[in-house]
């Protein structure tokens, strides 16, 4: 096995523990997330204990963890199946779970499939801030999912460049969006019907409170991504895919402080299925266009 071989068994090893154990009964297990860049104020804590440090390049986390970013704050994280979502500036990002199956040997390098190598399931909330995230096309057949919770609604993903942002008001109206450049997905506002989300869409939400003090949906309109966001989400794609070529290199040199994450079994959460008033007509319109202009 020559050197570069052994980078990218090495690779596949690091991200999952477990695959050699369960790779009879090919079972998910918890999978290993790679920090491939870390800069500003970044912390990661643990959600069972609360217990948190410094985020840092090279450490390796896992499920069960929230990663928050200050006003200077960003991150990078590198998931072994290929996704890849990057934290924004003032942003608190659960990662409640995250399994795979077992990785075969011999896989080609992450950043040249289009298909995830294995299968995998993924739950992210994003309390608020802005991510934008890269998944593989998944094996949604063999039942894989990636979905990410939050205070306007779910999204799930099929395979993607994705984004989706979140304000909380000091009222408590949650504005938020989600959208996709390339590739499709669908999206659950809080209390409303699924939707389709194509390539070059966006789906823009307000939920307020109505006088129980209960969330509703206030607004909702579907359009066209603005050219700014596109062009933002094409560069991190390029970041992504560069993050993965690099640990493939023989120069990759893992650092970190070991893991950090835990099971998540006992934090309660308020779920995009909560009862809330249905979404009139006019709430629900809007427009979809072929491109950004």
């Amino acid at each position: 096995m020559d050197l570069r071989s052994r980078w990218l068994l090495f690779f596949f090893t690091l991200f999952t523990p477990l695959a050699l154990i369960n790779a009879q009964t090919g079972a998910m297990e918890p999978a290993t997330i790679l920090v491939a860049s870390a800069s500003g104020t970044v912390t990661v804590s643990d959600l069972q204990t609360g217990t948190f440090k410094p985020l840092q390049k090279g450490m390796k986390i896992t499920e069960g963890v929230t990663v928050q970013t200050g006003e200077n704050g960003s991150a990078l994280l590198l998931f072994p199946n290929g996704s890849a979502v990057t934290i924004k500036k003032n942003t608190t990002l659960d990662i409640e779970e995250h399994k795979l199956s077992p990785i075969k040997e011999g896989t080609p390098n992450l950043k040249n499939l289009e298909n995830e190598p294995s299968t995998s399931k993924t739950k992210l909330r994003l309390n608020q801030g802005d991510i934008i995230g890269t998944v593989k096309k998944l094996n949604v057949d063999k039942g894989s999912t990636f979905e990410i919770d939050s205070p306007i609604g779910t999204a799930g993903i099929r395979g993607t460049v994705w984004t989706m942002s979140v304000t909380i008001s000091e009222n408590g109206e949650a504005t938020g969006s989600f959208g996709i450049s390339v590739g499709n997905g669908f999206f659950i506002p809080l209390g409303g019907a699924e939707q389709y989300v194509g390539s070059e869409v966006v789906i823009n939400v307000t939920i307020g409170r109505n006088a129980l003090g209960q969330p509703v949906i206030t607004a909702i309109r579907s359009g066209q991504l603005p050219i700014r966001l596109f062009n933002e989400m094409t560069l991190d794609s390029e970041d992504v895919k560069k993050a993965f070529e690099a640990l493939s290199g023989e120069e990759f040199e893992p650092e970190g402080e070991g893991e950090v994450g835990g099971n998540d079994n006992n934090r309660q959460r308020a779920k995009p299925n909560t009862i809330v008033a249905p979404v009139t007509p006019n709430q629900g319109e809007g427009s979809t266009t072929s491109g950004p202009q």
